[in-house]
């Protein structure tokens, strides 16, 4: 025998391969096919492992039992897993077409092995796709919970299996359920940084706000800028359905396609809202024109046709018209370079009704225009506009030659020209900024204050310590002096030491003073410089936006 997984032979053979001496066997002693073994396995489930499917077929043709659950023991140290069945198997091996003949021979798509876990639970897992769809298709559940109060979706989700969490929602997964320490899929998402899959999680509804057992939720659990990214994901979805209640903003025209209730209007009765929701279509800024399923976006009028059930609109939309004005409000899909005015006046569509759906400000830890003036401790002496004017017109220094962002818009401008004014090319590039157009955004003008004493300002033309770019450099330096606050904590956050109690940040030059015991380097950083570049890659933006917003 080439291989024995097992006491019986004929199981042997079907794991093996070897059909023509299984074949004969059975058509010996036809009770062979509901032999079990050992671990009351019978030849149906080995033959689901090992992927024979002519074995498979011809089994369930004979009658082998198509829903006996395993008892596998504890001998020679394996673990136990009991009660499996061989559709348990088949998409746990990701076995497709033993998986349809399985179900072609009523395999019970929802039967539950010793841990609770249906097929289908496997099959999110391993991120089995086309098994998951037939699984779905004939009926199994997508919420069955396992013995840990799992679902399948929270399966795909802690492993950022996209195209599996897509094919859930679309068969009523629910994105809120809570497991047994009360992680719903967002939570798992968020702790294992898929990102893509957690933002498809909150499009679909997923609260950002539920707290599991540890009370964290989800926000609290992401890493970087996602959470960040998930507030704006639900404030756009708020902000949209509060249109549909707010007469005040409707328009004359009932095809004014700027508003997303008209968009959706468009889609009504149409086939391709089978494949892709319209709610996703409008949110992306498509209605339909046909033929077929042809549909154009009302801001840049490009068009996008030969819809997928896996299509993202948005992506498909920034395939075709990268610069386009209505995804740059919305979802900040700017180029990291200058658009051109020209193209948002190109546009046909009510401007004032896309702004309406925007998120602003788009960047609110530099909403202060204190906290924006402090980026600029680098700035190149040679550029001919003042930090103080680019402050006041609403722009941070984003660290790089001369680029400088909009708090609010989140527009970038650069190559700063002798006689440029921060207001006129703000106005001139970004027309419907809110804050440009006067709108309450939250600006906070410059004002005096008692923490302008805490900084050390750099000397004029003083570039940032690179010489001080590793922890060891900069713990050195406060090698002969007697600081108020841990030296070690202070070198981790990017400061070096300028004599008594003053540091230096090696990565935007930004100072500090005065320091009490009790303050922690990391917070002071993000409170006085929340544009430095190592503090947003060692901490993230969440962070920042936290202290900020203190």
């Amino acid at each position: 025998m080439e291989c024995s997984v097992s006491n019986v032979e004929i199981c042997n053979f079907a794991y093996t391969g070897q059909f023509d001496k299984l074949k004969q066997s059975i058509l010996s002693d036809k009770s062979l096919a509901s032999k079990t073994d050992q671990d009351r396995r019978t030849a149906l489930h080995w033959a689901c492992s090992a992927g024979h499917t002519d074995i498979v077929e011809f089994l369930l043709d004979v009658g082998a039992e198509v829903n006996l659950q395993d008892d596998v023991s504890l001998d020679q140290g394996r673990i136990p897993l009991r009660l499996v069945t061989p559709l348990h198997i088949a998409a746990s091996a990701g076995r497709e077409d033993i998986v349809r003949a399985l179900i072609s021979k009523g395999a019970q798509l929802n039967s539950v092995n010793q841990n609770g876990c249906t097929p289908l639970h496997y099959a999110a897992s391993k991120d089995r796709y086309e098994i998951a769809l037939m699984l779905l298709e004939n009926g199994a559940d997508p919420n069955a919970t396992d013995r840990l109060e799992s679902t399948p979706l929270h399966r795909a989700s802690a492993k950022g299996n996209y195209r599996l969490i897509q094919l859930l929602l679309r068969q009523s997964a629910s994105t809120n359920i809570q497991d047994s320490q009360g992680n719903t899929p967002l939570h798992l998402a968020c702790d294992e940084e898929r990102v893509e899959a957690a933002k498809l999680l909150v499009e679909h509804g997923a609260s950002i706000y539920i707290e599991n057992k540890e009370e964290k939720t989800p926000l609290q659990l992401a890493k970087g800028g996602l959470g960040a990214l998930l507030r704006r994901i639900v404030e756009v979805g708020t902000m949209e359905d509060q249109r549909h209640d707010n007469s005040n903003l409707e328009t004359d025209s009932a095809e004014d396609f700027s508003l997303i209730k008209s968009r959706l209007e468009s889609f009504r009765g149409s086939s391709l809202v089978q494949r892709v929701p319209a709610e996703r279509l409008a949110r992306a800024g498509f209605y339909l024109v046909g033929p077929s399923d042809r549909v154009r976006c009302f801001s840049c009028q490009k068009t996008v046709e030969n819809w997928s059930r896996e299509d993202r609109p948005v992506e498909r939309h920034k395939e075709v018209s990268p610069v386009c004005q209505f995804l740059s409000c919305i979802y900040g899909t700017r180029p990291h370079q200058l658009i051109d005015a020209s193209l948002a006046n190109n546009s046909a569509y009510n401007e004032e009704a896309v702004v309406d759906e925007s998120i602003y400000p788009v960047a609110p830890h530099m909403k202060s225009e204190k906290s924006r003036l402090q980026t600029f401790s680098s700035w190149p002496s040679a550029v001919p506009v003042r930090p103080q004017d680019l402050a006041q017109a609403g722009l941070y220094y984003l660290g790089q030659n001369d680029q400088v962002q909009c708090f609010c818009c989140g527009g970038i401008l650069a190559n700063w020209d002798a006689g440029d004014s921060a207001w006129g090319e703000h106005n001139k590039h970004f027309p419907s900024c809110f804050f440009i157009l006067g709108h309450d955004v939250g600006n906070i003008p410059l004002q005096g204050s008692g923490e302008e004493e805490k900084r050390v300002v750099p000397p004029a033309g003083a570039g940032a310590g690179v010489h001080m770019g590793t922890f060891e450099e900069r713990l050195r330096s406060f090698a002969n002096v007697q600081h108020p606050v841990n030296t070690e904590r202070l070198a981790r956050a990017g400061f070096y030491s300028k004599g008594t109690d003053a540091v230096l940040c090696f990565s935007c030059n930004g100072g500090l003073k005065g320091w009490r015991p009790e303050e922690d380097p990391w917070e002071e950083h993000a409170r006085h410089y929340p544009g430095c570049r190592f503090l947003l890659t060692e901490k993230g933006q969440e962070f920042v936006n936290s202290i900020q917003l203190r």
